[in-house]
């Protein structure tokens, strides 16, 4: 098991004599460490809890002034919880005792919060002279956890991301010699990265603006880094033994939540962005009814008319009128946009998905967890709408990565351009 980089294992222990040899340990890895000891002063110890920690060293003993194994559990889960958010998972803790009846208590307390694989360790076992032995450590992990491969997996994607981030800055910030003018020059840098993002309209941007136009640049050759490493990296037996013998299938509520996770992101604040996904907004012509019975079946093998009928009554009730904003990204980077172009869509429950009527002119999304339920998502390519822009106030739902964006314009355009033909039979 390789150890996470970039500040990802916390160590606490309110003897720094014995965490000192563990943090020298893991520093000649290459791995950061938080690492406390105070956990009598409250204001030297974190305001908030940390994000994205895969490992904790936890000496189950922090306060000589507790007595007992379940009042020192207690006191042990308390301050683990404060460092470490609940989000975080996996989760590997290393829990420093021999004393059995504290070591089930304390995982008791960290299982009821985390999905965490903890350990059991004595402090000696694992030390060469006065220095620990973290290959013996890594070693007891992998053969007491033998259900973590994937994690391993996990943590090494993470690595990866963070090397990448670091060829990233290298790269460009060693264009410029360093000190002179290195910082008139990388500001040059910046905004040259932002006109070849938004071509001539740069001048126009805010200072802001055109930092986040020029980190997107560096994002795109931030992942192209991080693909080469991907494509070169070897993976351990266990985890590619792993990958070739699983059969287990995923139930459709976590596909549909991985989906989510796949089309959508919900990280944007701005109103007016392609891929936007509205709902609540009013665009004349447009009503979810009408357009439901345009794009649903009259009849469908195994059912009646009636029976079909049934349905489409049921979906209008059951679906949400949604529209996805589908303009050019290079319009909305250039600013060269006017209207906002919208195509109207409908949620759609699995039960109804039988009496779509699926054409050339429509697309259908996969199942997704959208607006607290497991549905598609059914837009009609055939009725895209144009609203000025800044007519729209309501915040989007969600946003459409930009992958899943440009299949549906790519579709969009083979639609408006479709070539005719005419002939005499």
């Amino acid at each position: 098991m390789n150890l996470p980089r970039n500040g990802r294992i916390l160590v606490l222990d309110d003897q720094p004599s014995e965490s000192a040899p563990l943090i020298h340990a893991l520093s000649k890895y290459g791995s950061a460490v938080y690492s406390f000891s105070e956990f009598k002063k409250p204001e030297l110890l974190p305001s908030s809890p940390f994000d994205s920690i895969r490992l904790v060293f936890l000496d189950l003993d922090l306060n000589d002034e507790i007595s007992g194994p379940a009042n020192k559990a207690a006191f042990a889960y308390k301050i683990m919880n404060s460092m470490v958010k609940k989000e975080n998972q996996p989760i590997i803790v290393i829990a420093w005792t021999t004393n059995e009846d504290l070591f089930v208590k304390t995982k008791e307390y960290i299982n009821s919060s985390y999905k965490a694989f903890v350990v059991q360790m004595a402090k000696k076992e694992f030390m060469k002279g006065k220095q620990y032995d973290i290959n013996k450590i890594m070693e007891h992990i992998e053969k007491n956890l033998l259900n973590v491969h994937m994690m391993h997996l996990f943590v090494d994607w993470e690595n990866m991301m963070h090397e990448a981030a670091g060829i990233t800055v290298n790269d460009f910030s060693n264009f410029f010699a360093y000190p002179a003018k290195w910082d008139e020059n990388m500001g040059s840098l910046f905004h040259k990265l932002a006109k070849a993002r938004t071509g001539s309209q740069t001048p126009e941007l805010s200072p802001q603006d055109v930092i986040r136009n020029a980190l997107s640049m560096l994002t795109s050759t931030f992942i192209d880094t991080v693909e080469g490493k991907t494509r070169a990296a070897e993976f351990s037996d266990a985890v590619t033994n792993l990958i070739k013998n699983q059969s287990q299938q995923i139930p459709s509520d976590i596909s549909a939540k991985i989906n989510a996770k796949l089309v959508f992101s919900t990280h944007t604040n701005q109103i007016e962005f392609p891929g936007n996904i509205y709902e609540d907004i009013a665009v004349s012509g447009t009503d979810k009814n009408s357009l439901i019975t345009e794009m649903t079946k009259e009849k469908t093998d195994g059912m009646t008319k009636e029976q079909v009928n049934v349905l489409r009554a049921e979906l209008k009730n059951r679906s949400r009128l949604v529209f996805l904003v589908v303009n050019a990204m290079c319009d909305y980077a250039e600013n060269k946009w006017r209207t906002l172009r919208l195509v109207p869509g409908f949620t759609c429950l699995e039960k109804y998905k039988k009496i779509l009527d699926r054409t050339d002119s429509n697309h259908l999304s996969p199942l997704v967890f959208y607006g607290n339920e497991l549905c598609y998502i059914f837009f009609d390519l055939g009725s895209v709408v144009s609203v000025p822009l800044k007519s729209i106030k309501n915040k989007p739902k969600v946003v459409m990565r930009h992958e899943f964006l440009v299949d549906i314009q790519s579709r969009l355009s083979r639609h408006i351009n479709r070539p005719g033909t005419a002939y005499l039979e």
